[in-house]
């Protein structure tokens, strides 16, 4: 091994030897080659960009994060050992910003960390090309593909960076804990890396053990989690435990069921204000707090070795979350338990949160993989390391290795198989009733899928309805005798013969075959000028609010509110502050002070 990485390592970092897969990803590196790193959690993915960066004598290194508390750790730790970094994000004020791009350009700093937002911005565009760059390192690049579990368009645009003058030659690495090869070959396009070098290792972890818990009600996945913290702490009051849930309102409930049977926890989610969230996790670091109770807002680059279970109380929207969060368990290769309590409802309340997402129709699919995983009947460990494309034999340590619990599985499928035969007989289909259903498709032609239709002829009292006036609807309340799922049974079954087509992949919408959608006759115009939508209309007020307070504030407008998150907001139209708390990227802060001049705008629209 080339000395110089060897004495680098020791002498800077205090580390005597590698990690499995560093050393490789670390010479290609500095071969000036393409990287493409995919480490499982825990796997040391920092030091592969901070080493080679120590080492190069001028130049810098620009490290793509979405997490500002990871920059602000990394940069803290990398200046204590006497490599000077910094970061420019939204957390600090413009001079600080500009501070820190300016040491960048004069090669004061060896490493400069920034949100995927900033990267892109035209006036870092423009600084970037007076750096000397000697690397790009874009953390957690699973982002990058729209197939993966956590995309976010601003990372798909990294690919804007390669187009620079000075850029052409710079190496890339891309390092991430999860990536099926969809998603791989979706990251080296994105990024137009050539021929990278490839880093994978191992996805199975043998020193955890799996285990989903079925639960019928919510009183019983309660009982389970209180007897899973209670067998935990007195097995060892010392170690951490993560309980993680899909909702912010779901981490407030679990943490008052655990107070209530004498178990004190922290809690952490994105609604929570920094101060509380740094408080929060300081806590957890310095061991005051053994117990945690998070969104996955917590995690993505926390190290902590004694986490000795990672409990689910919510089933997370893929593969490639659960495996990620679980494996945060166990981090010093001591046994360690990772359990999901797993209720059908909770695939009810993913797919609510994922279609609020651009990627819908991918995310669906990344959540029927997850229920793939809970009726799983082999091995845990086995069906996560197939899923990613690689074969191990059984663990050996799992709840179906051990067989014990491996009726529980078996059982849940029946209880499934039971459920859908009957809603297939609770409802014996008349032609009047098949008329009334095919009415209702006549008079909505490809405008609404399977939810919305069945919402309708259900006479269903909810928000989508109410938003849509769908209640003034000839065909509301024409099924209220037939329960919901018969109606959307009966619609799949349509679909099946070909009586009901499909129109759309992403937001797939019905229509009766020989009644295609008639498209909306476009209004003749006066002059060359075309109005804008009601949508449109809504973002164009919402970002002519958000100008003027960033005026008022001497902010950046991205401060006040990114884009992306108007668009949502003029998308969703919330009319009440419970609405506005569901939408991504709105937290507590933001409502308390803007919400009223907010739902103002919109209640115009609606």
């Amino acid at each position: 091994m080339n000395p110089v990485i060897l004495n680098c390592l020791k002498e800077k970092f205090r580390l005597s030897s590698f990690r499995d897969g560093q050393r490789d990803a670390i010479e290609s590196i500095l071969q000036k080659k393409d990287t493409l790193c995919i480490l499982p959690t825990g796997g040391g993915k920092s030091l592969i960009y901070q080493l080679p960066s120590a080492i190069y004598t001028d130049g810098i290194t620009i490290v793509i994060s979405p997490l500002i508390s990871l920059m602000k750790d990394q940069v803290e730790y990398l200046n204590s050992i006497g490599v000077p970094a910094m970061f420019s994000n939204s957390s600090q004020d413009e001079l600080e910003q500009l501070k820190a791009v300016s040491l960048a350009v004069n090669s004061k700093i060896k490493l400069l960390y920034l949100s995927p937002e900033r990267a892109l911005s035209s006036y870092f565009l423009k600084m970037i090309q007076k750096m000397k760059i000697n690397l790009v390192a874009i953390d957690e690049a699973h982002c990058i593909s729209q197939w993966g579990n956590d995309f976010r368009p601003e990372y798909k645009e990294l690919g804007k960076l390669r187009k620079l003058p000075n850029m052409q030659s710079i190496p890339f690495v891309a390092l991430t804990a999860t990536a099926t090869k969809k998603v791989s070959d979706d990251i080296i396009h994105s990024l137009q890396m050539e021929f990278p070098t490839v880093v994978q290792k191992s996805f199975f972890r043998k020193n955890l053990l799996f285990k989903v818990h079925f639960a019928e009600s919510e009183v019983e996945k309660e009982k389970i989690l209180v007897q899973k913290i209670k067998e935990q702490t007195a097995k060892d009051s010392k170690s951490r435990i993560i309980i993680y849930c899909a909702t912010r309102n779901k981490t407030e409930e679990v943490q008052k069921i655990l107070k209530e049977n004498g178990i004190s926890s922290s809690i952490y989610h994105a609604g929570k204000t920094d101060k509380f969230r740094e408080k929060a996790q300081t806590s957890y670091a310095m061991g005051k707090s053994k117990i945690l109770v998070a969104t996955n807002a917590f995690g993505m680059g926390v190290d902590f070795p004694d986490i000795r279970l990672v409990l689910h109380f919510q089933v997370p929207a893929s593969v490639e979350s659960y495996y990620q969060e679980s494996g945060r368990a166990g981090r010093d290769g001591k046994d360690s338990e990772c359990v999901l309590i797993c209720k059908e409802s909770d695939f009810q309340v993913q797919n609510f949160i994922i279609r609020k997402e651009k990627n819908y129709k991918g995310m669906e699919t990344l959540l029927s993989h997850m229920r793939g995983y809970t009726l799983e009947t082999e091995c845990r460990q086995k069906f996560i390391c197939a899923y990613f494309g690689e074969e191990v034999d059984h663990c050996g340590k799992c709840d179906l290795c051990l067989e014990k619990d491996s009726h529980q599985v078996h059982g849940y499928i029946q209880k499934q198989t039971q459920k859908k035969k009957k809603i297939e007989l609770s409802h014996e289909w008349q032609e009047q009733d098949r008329e009334s259903l095919y009415q209702c498709l006549r008079d909505f032609p490809a405008m609404y899928g399977k939810k919305i239709i069945s919402s309708i002829l259900k006479g269903s009292k909810t928000k989508d309805i109410y938003k849509r006036k769908l209640d003034k609807s000839n065909c509301y309340g024409l099924l209220k005798h037939i329960p919901e799922d018969s109606i959307q049974l009966e619609i799949e079954m349509g679909v099946q013969s070909g009586k009901i087509l499909v129109k759309g992949d992403k937001y797939p919408k019905l229509y009766l075959k020989g009644f295609p959608a008639v498209p909306k006759p476009k209004k003749q115009l006066s002059g060359n000028s075309k109005p804008l939508s009601a949508d449109a209309s809504l973002l164009r007020e919402l970002k002519n609010f958000r100008d003027r307070e960033a005026r008022k504030m001497k902010w950046k407008k991205f401060m006040v509110m990114q884009n992306s998150v108007l668009l949502r907001i003029a998308k969703q139209k919330p009319n009440s502050k419970q609405d506005l708390k569901l939408i991504k990227g709105v937290g507590d802060q933001r409502i308390e002070k803007y919400s009223e001049e907010i739902l103002r705008i919109v209640s115009k629209y609606i």
